[in-house]
């Protein structure tokens, strides 16, 4: 993940720690039946929730990884995936940011951002986009016969594309 990202994710995986000192401290200092108590109850369960939504997302919202292989593009999470067929990727190719905001416009994220990266669906004036990023300065942008193209951020991006080319029987 860029900085941006890692940053974001650091602070949204604290948010449930500040949600847990009422239900510590009530566990330590309260009587039943005291607002301290009833406050902590409420924090406590809220601390649990955004726990379970956080780990929903790393579970079943943001991919660890993308696989290329002799049948396509397999997207992994770690309890589903998805398969591309390679005779669903019309093209693929590596976008900065500048030159993706000058062909796109500026874009609305239908997703979830900053925990471990962005994902979802990124609306742009002029296309929607499934993506998957890690990283806001450089992208591959994988686009399909069917369905929204992919703006994506593999592990290692140039390699990625030029695998991608060379599969699709493109020049890199």
């Amino acid at each position: 993940m860029d900085a941006l990202n890692t940053v974001l994710t650091v602070v949204v995986a604290v948010i449930p720690l500040g949600f847990m000192t009422p239900p510590v401290l009530s566990a330590a200092f309260g009587q039943p039946g005291t607002p301290v108590l009833l406050i902590g109850g409420i924090t406590g369960s809220i601390s649990l929730l955004v726990v379970a939504l956080l780990a929903g997302i790393a579970l079943y919202a943001r991919p660890t990884r993308f696989v290329l292989s002799p049948e396509g593009l397999r997207v992994v999470w770690p309890v589903r995936e998805r398969m591309i067929r390679l005779g669903e990727i019309t093209g693929v190719e590596l976008i900065d940011r500048a030159e993706f905001r000058s062909r796109y416009g500026r874009g609305v994220r239908i997703g979830a951002g900053g925990f471990l990266g962005g994902f979802g669906w990124l609306k742009t004036d002029r296309q929607t986009f499934d993506f998957y990023i890690s990283r806001v300065d450089r992208f591959a942008v994988v686009y399909v016969r069917t369905g929204h193209p992919l703006l994506i951020t593999p592990e290692s991006l140039d390699e990625f594309v030029r695998e991608l080319h060379a599969r699709l029987g493109q020049a890199a």
